[in-house]
């Protein structure tokens, strides 16, 4: 019960959580990260790729992955990454953080975005802050 709760958890913006929700796919959303390792690693000790690594993204603050070479936009900005930040990038790069070099339109499903920050609250993390 407890991990079905983290992984709810970890899937929604946190002003959406509903421990009863349990729709989450998180093999759907480790098919959809497919499209993320096209330019992200998310391994500890991985080496990036054109994008960062993502291991320990979630309560890292933004453009601080060691040895990566980040966009300007991305440097000057100031905050966190949290599930309610990545769902809005995720939803629109561009709206979210005008002038970032991240080559992606976004993910316009809900459904599609809780299943993928589910993988990714697994795949990159020891868990999420």
């Amino acid at each position: 019960m407890v991990l079905i709760l983290l992984v709810v958890a970890c899937a929604q913006p946190a002003e959406n959580l509903d421990a009863a929700d349990t729709d989450i796919d998180l093999v759907r959303g480790e098919l959809i990260a497919l499209s993320c390792q096209a330019c992200h690693s998310f391994g500890a000790g991985e080496e990036h790729l054109l994008g960062p690594n993502l291991y320990k993204l979630f309560g890292r603050p933004v453009a601080s992955a060691p040895d990566f070479e980040y966009s300007a936009v991305l440097r000057e900005a100031e905050f966190i990454w949290t599930l309610d930040e990545l769902d809005s990038w995720l939803s629109k790069p561009e709206e979210f953080l005008p002038g970032n070099n991240m080559v992606f339109a976004g993910f316009d499903s809900e459904s599609d975005r809780n299943d993928l920050l589910a993988y990714l609250a697994q795949a990159t993390s020891e868990g999420i802050p």
